[in-house]
């Protein structure tokens, strides 16, 4: 059950969700481009604290939040990572305002990128939290720009893409995903996600990038 946000006492809601065999799947960030209160572990540009993240967070990636309930210790199926084109390295200041992703973008940007991607990876695989996909997802749109400029981080439209550039941009930070994985443990499931509801328009875009598809029903006729 995809949401945007929770109460105080979200254990109680995840809980809830588990006792009727369901999940909770909850996007730490916003269309703003803000991370919610202590939704993503701190970064200062080289790495991560993740004191406050994991005890936050580590009982439902090793089920122990799940204790005394029906399927006790069974772990979240599937948590959406705070990756975005607004973190970990803010968008601004890192994007020329070019419409194709792969010239868009400062250095530092996609170092950083890559890099995180990779040191989320090696973290999960010392916490031992296999059981857990990991789901890395874009929902921004531009769209959210036509009242302001800053009332949207992403310049293309990530979820549900509708132009050659949106399936052109998620190709290109895919693939930075992917980089960041290779040479990490297989057994942490990190999954690059798309929600794609035109499917007939993505051509071999996402070929070797995408991992995990939410599709419309326009996939059955095309």
């Amino acid at each position: 059950m995809n949401c945007y946000g929770l109460p105080s006492n979200e254990d109680k809601y995840y809980q809830l969700a588990h006792v009727h065999r369901t999940v909770l799947n909850r996007l730490p960030y916003s269309q703003h481009g803000t991370i919610a209160d202590g939704c993503a572990p701190a970064w200062d540009g080289h790495g991560f604290d993740w004191t406050t993240w994991d005890r936050r967070f580590g009982p439902y990636l090793d089920g122990s939040t799940f204790r005394g309930l029906p399927r006790q210790n069974v772990p979240l199926e599937c948590f959406y990572l705070p990756l975005h084109e607004n973190w970990p390295t803010p968008i601004d200041k890192n994007y020329n305002g070019d419409t194709w992703a792969d010239r868009a973008f400062s250095d530092r940007y996609r170092r950083e990128q890559v890099e995180a991607t990779r040191k989320i990876a090696e973290h999960f695989q010392q916490r031992g939290w296999h059981n857990t996909i990991f789901q890395i997802y874009l929902n921004n749109k531009n769209t959210f720009k036509k009242k302001g400029w800053s009332r949207g981080s992403s310049p293309w439209i990530l979820d549900e893409p509708a132009h050659f550039q949106d399936f052109w941009a998620l190709r290109w930070f895919g693939g930075l995903y992917h980089e960041g994985l290779a040479g990490t443990s297989p057994a942490v499931k990190i999954m690059f996600r798309c929600d794609i509801s035109r499917p007939q328009w993505q051509r071999d875009l996402l070929d070797g990038v995408l991992d995990y598809t939410v599709v419309g029903r326009r996939f059955r006729r095309y």
